[in-house]
């Protein structure tokens, strides 16, 4: 390798900038001015070959037909069609560029514009060295193959110097040649301004021009008056017999046949159409930034591209596009993954801008997002939620109480159900928010989570003064069957609000085994029982007879033989329940109890126990009761 005079690291540092200066045109090239790629490609590119200049001066560029050289030593080399960089100025007949040593962002944006403008346009259409004239940017220079021809016969003369002297030049000729009949009318003319062109308005000290006069002395209009002033002096010059205008047909109609389209000529532009309208620009941008990130070889324009693929998110976020940033996330993740034994380094880089992604700061992003972008379903959102790992899992748990709509929030819920299962302790501090429907939220997730640990954080939701938080928790763990849960609905069966005592009882009352019986047993052992609905008392009491069988007859034994010296009707209900629950009792001592009290010298025991018998016999017979 040839480095004469050229130092090796400046070398590098130039084959660097000029391999990010393909990857920035090709971008450029695609893309409108606005979009968020192209405008951070320019920035970083504009920043990095500004340092360079900084460093090691102005920098001379030759151009051959595939390579480019500073000094002799090659620093690009086109390796094909698409990654051709030499091949864009070679074409064009440009020799050499230098970036000058004043050179600032402006001038590197409008040398990108006019590359982009030239690439864009039409082959036959195409000129670089017009295209970067136009630009107006002054710290680029360029020489032509048309300079070295010249410079044989006058080596002061430079295309890109001709240019500017032609622009200079122009406006010196632009009163002929046109086909306005303003500037050789003027010579017919009695007045003119300074520039020679007829005077359309009549000031107060101007004289008015033949036709103003003929306007205004004949009641024509100026249009007429210019005709009558061309008739006249055609009349002077012998030409008065000269015929009138003709009126020729319309163009448009002789050729309309001619741009008439074929069948197949018009498939193909519907075809064009059909790809057009089915562009995504977005989704494009995130393909982009996938390709740049595989094609990467160095880790520091590895680094710059990842930092801005983490811009492009916050964007695509900030827009309500959460498919196609979470397509880029997705696919940040799995490289991490796929490099991270040959390049931690690099896979140490895409976790930073994974955990970044999930920060408190660009989930606020994502809030202010969802509230302005009611139509992003919840597929979307669970997916990009789904790119984040547990370090993100308490910010995510305060974006409960920040969506506005309720299918975001549902879906927010859904995720965090997931992916909480063994963080809960992190999900539970929600349980201590002042927003109630923030606690509500959370008494759902742990709900449905519904494991030892998230049953022991919602205790705290039986005591909580809005009744939606509680009846979310009785809601939520009515068919949970592990004890934790039960002892929960036995608590809330003390609640002040009808409706959750009467989740709370069934739900005891459908569960079995001797977890249920004690249940039962405490609540009716309790003071509670005594202000319960008749039916829920009745209810219990039927339950407590089945699931305990011998170990229930004692209990309703004392209530069917407690007496009142005052007739009492809360007695007489309590009587006839425990022959009710006898009935439902399947035990031989039930039967066995219920005989003996359909003997007994009192007619209303007698009457209860005969009716409970005959009840029991339907029931052991399987009879609906």
């Amino acid at each position: 390798m040839n480095t004469t005079g050229v130092g090796i690291d400046k070398i590098a540092d130039i084959r660097k900038i000029l391999r990010d200066l393909l990857k920035v045109i090709k971008v450029v090239s695609l893309y409108p001015e606005d979009n968020p790629l192209p405008q951070s490609l320019k920035l970083s590119f504009a920043e990095r070959l500004i340092d360079l200049i900084n460093e090691h001066g102005e920098l001379q560029i030759i151009v051959e037909k595939d390579q480019l050289l500073v000094q002799e030593e090659v620093v690009f080399q086109d390796q094909s069609k698409e990654d051709s960089l030499a091949k864009i100025f070679f074409d064009s007949g440009i020799s050499q560029f230098t970036f000058l040593a004043d050179i600032t962002d402006e001038d590197i944006y409008l040398f990108l514009n006019a590359i982009k403008t030239y690439l864009n346009a039409p082959a036959e259409d195409r000129d670089l060295t017009v295209s970067l004239w136009e630009s107006n940017q002054r710290a680029i220079t360029f020489s032509t193959v048309e300079d070295i021809i010249m410079e044989e016969y006058d080596d002061s003369i430079k295309v890109q110097e001709f240019h500017s002297d032609e622009q200079a030049q122009s406006s010196r000729f632009q009163l002929f040649g046109t086909d306005d009949i303003k500037p050789y009318d003027s010579l017919f003319s009695n007045s003119s301004d300074d520039s020679g062109l007829i005077s359309t308005s009549i000031a107060d000290d101007e004289t008015p021009t033949p036709e103003q006069q003929a306007a205004l002395l004949f009641g024509v209009t100026e249009e007429q008056g210019e005709a009558l002033h061309a008739t006249e002096a055609a009349r002077a010059m012998g030409y008065d017999d000269l015929p009138g205008v003709t009126n020729y047909p319309d163009a448009s109609l002789i050729i309309q046949d001619e741009i008439s389209l074929t069948e197949q000529e018009e498939s193909i532009i519907q075809s064009l159409l059909r790809d057009d309208a089915e562009f995504d620009i977005y989704e494009s941008t995130s393909e982009i930034l996938k390709e740049m990130l595989l094609q990467e070889v160095e880790i520091n324009g590895f680094y710059e591209t990842v930092t801005i693929c983490e811009k492009i998110v916050t964007e695509l976020v900030h827009i309500g596009k959460l498919f196609e940033s979470s397509s880029l996330l997705t696919f940040l993740r799995e490289l991490k993954h796929r490099i991270e034994l040959e390049r931690p380094l690099w896979a140490e880089r895409l976790k930073d801008a994974l955990i970044t992604a999930g920060s408190r700061e660009r989930l606020k992003v994502l809030a202010t997002a969802l509230n302005e972008n009611k139509n992003v379903g919840t597929d979307e959102l669970s997916k990009y939620l789904n790119n984040f790992g547990p370090e993100s899992l308490g910010g995510i748990t305060e974006l409960l109480g920040e969506f506005d709509f309720r299918h975001h929030r549902e879906a927010l819920c859904a995720y965090l159900t997931k992916a909480g299962t063994d963080s809960v302790q992190i999900l539970s501090k929600g349980m201590y928010d002042k927003r109630w429907f923030v606690v509500r939220n959370t008494v759902m997730i742990l709900a449905r989570i519904g494991n030892k640990k998230s049953l022991s954080y919602l205790k705290e939701a039986l005591r909580h003064p809005e009744r939606r938080v509680r009846l979310e928790l009785v809601n939520g763990i009515e068919n949970n069957e592990l004890p934790e849960a039960l002892e929960l609905l036995k608590q809330a069966v003390a609640d002040d609000d009808s409706e959750i005592r009467q989740i709370a009882i069934n739900a005891i009352l459908s569960r079995r085994g001797i977890p249920a019986f004690e249940a039962i047993t405490d609540i009716i052992n309790d003071d509670i029982f005594l202000k319960l609905e008749q039916h829920h008392q009745q209810a219990l009491l039927i339950t407590f007879s089945r699931l305990g069988g011998d170990q229930a007859i004692g209990f309703l034994t004392e209530l069917i033989q407690q007496r009142s010296l005052i007739p009492s009707h809360s007695v007489a209900f309590f009587r006839q329940a425990a022959f009710q629950a006898l009935a439902h009792n399947r035990s031989e001592k039930a039967e066995k109890t219920l005989r003996k009290y359909s003997s007994t010298w009192r007619p209303e025991l007698r009457r209860l126990a005969t009716n409970a018998l005959k009840q029991r016999a339907r029931i052991m017979s399987g009879e609906n009761v």
